[in-house]
């Protein structure tokens, strides 16, 4: 990430983010122009398609899971609520891009990038450990 990216550069990014969520949840809360580390250039949430949603904050460390919820509609689910459960400990970390973010979100996005993986993520392991470097 470099510093002071135009929300341009944001705008076509969230765009470009069309599977692996649901497309209707996705709502830029913050736009900025910022030139200092400590100011966030875009926060924005969406509900990935297993339930959960997820609020992203970009800057100049890179996309950071500011915070995880479940809706309150679904609050009940029991799939939701587990789903929630296993991806609870990404809070607070720092990706170095929104691919290697959402594939720790949802194991749905990663079978879209990586649709040779399905079989992998039947398996009994956690399929939410993975980080790409």
């Amino acid at each position: 990430m470099k510093s002071g990216r135009a929300p341009e550069d944001l705008v076509g990014l969230l765009r470009s983010i069309r599977f692996g969520i649901q497309e209707e949840t996705l709502e830029v809360l913050v736009m900025n122009y910022a030139v200092d580390g400590a100011t966030p250039w875009c926060i924005f949430k969406l509900c990935v398609m297993e339930g959960s949603e997820v609020t992203i904050e970009v800057s100049q460390e890179g996309f950071t899971v500011s915070h995880l919820s479940v809706p309150e509609g679904l609050a009940n689910e029991e799939q939701v609520q587990k789903h929630f459960r296993s991806i609870s400990s990404i809070r607070g970390r720092t990706y170095p891009n929104i691919d290697t973010l959402l594939m720790n979100a949802s194991s749905h996005y990663k079978l879209c990038l990586y649709p040779a993986s399905k079989h992998s993520t039947e398996s009994n392991h956690d399929s939410f450990s993975l980080v790409c470097r």
